[in-house]
């Protein structure tokens, strides 16, 4: 078996240790939900209470899943020193004696920016989009192999580090925000690290071949998927950009363009912006005016919505443009 190994190694199919671990962070690095705009947004303060609002509650339901998904894994687990280490993941959301667990604490959260705990538990607030995506995830771990379902976590790997920085930027940024709030990503920074840690392994020493080492990329690659639809999903429905006080949206009537005016600045726009930017007013959101020029131009809306968003957000990284409306 250990030659076969060798011979893998050597034929270029199976990747070493080192290749291996380095493919899973490069996914990390590439695609995990540090990378959304809507994290950006949350964790440098640019967010208003009612979007923070609408954040900790469409993340509820996916923490109320995870055990969910946990306790699926486990029971196609046949390996008892596995379901022991497992069930540990259980027991850190749901609670033990002398621990609350990570469930309660997100209630410290959704009571701290004063959200109604029946209406938090009832999910009526969360958008159908992150339903689709946290139910696809327990979907999964039901259906696919106890490889791909136990490997889907490593997520895991990238999760104390966007834990750190939103524990330091929304304390810094939000009135509303205090260590209490705080308290389920400060416990979460040590119990992620060891997850991972555990999962890593694991995936190391079973993924034997090629083929099972590609299907740990995958799952992972699926996780970051749900991950990222959830942060989209806030991002299209719940951000209402808008043009500050100081920037003018104006057409040059001599010149026949549309122009950007700001103090000492001016842009010209082409035509892709121009369509953008004349719905462009505060009041409806990144998905709406995407909806509204996808029927316009019987264009794909994901392929608008792609150039709404990076557009946007270009604008708003020079300050043209502001997003917590």
């Amino acid at each position: 078996m250990k030659n076969l190994a060798k011979k893998e190694i050597n034929d270029g199919r199976l990747l070493t240790e080192t290749q291996f671990v380095q493919k899973l962070r490069d996914i990390g690095d590439e695609r995990y939900h540090d990378n959304c705009r809507f994290h950006h947004l949350l964790h440098s303060g640019k967010l208003n209470k009612g979007q923070v609002q609408a954040w900790a509650i469409n993340r509820y339901y996916y923490q109320i899943n995870i055990s969910i998904k946990d306790s699926a894994l486990m029971s196609r687990i046949q390996d008892p020193s596995l379901r022991r280490i497992w069930i540990k993941r259980i027991l850190d959301h749901d609670g033990r004696k002398g621990d609350e667990g990570g469930i309660e604490r997100w209630y410290k959260l959704t009571d701290g920016l004063n959200l109604e705990r029946d209406y938090v538990k009832s999910t009526e607030g969360v958008l159908p989009a992150t339903k689709f995506a946290v139910d696809a995830y327990v979907s999964f771990v039901k259906e696919k192999s106890l490889l791909e379902g136990v490997t889907s976590s490593l997520t895991e790997l990238f999760a104390p580090k966007i834990h750190k920085e939103r524990i330091v930027g929304m304390l810094e940024n939000y009135d509303f925000i205090n260590d209490i709030t705080m308290a389920y990503f400060k416990k979460r920074v040590d119990q992620a690290t060891d997850d991972a840690d555990f999962v890593l392994d694991y995936a190391i020493k079973n993924a034997k071949t090629r083929e099972e080492q590609e299907s740990v990329c995958d799952a992972l690659k699926f996780k970051t998927d749900v991950l990222w639809v959830m942060q989209d999903a806030l991002y299209h429905s719940y951000i209402k950009p808008k043009f500050p006080k100081h920037v003018k949206f104006r057409h040059n009537k001599a010149r026949d363009e549309w122009v950007i005016l700001a103090p000492e600045r001016l842009v010209k726009l082409d035509d892709i912006a121009v369509e953008i930017l004349q719905l462009v007013d505060g009041k409806i959101t990144v998905g709406e005016i995407s909806s509204e020029l996808s029927n316009k131009f019987n264009a794909p809306k994901e392929v608008i919505m792609k150039d709404v968003i990076n557009m946007l957000q270009e604008l708003s990284d020079k300050g043209f443009i502001e997003e917590n409306g």
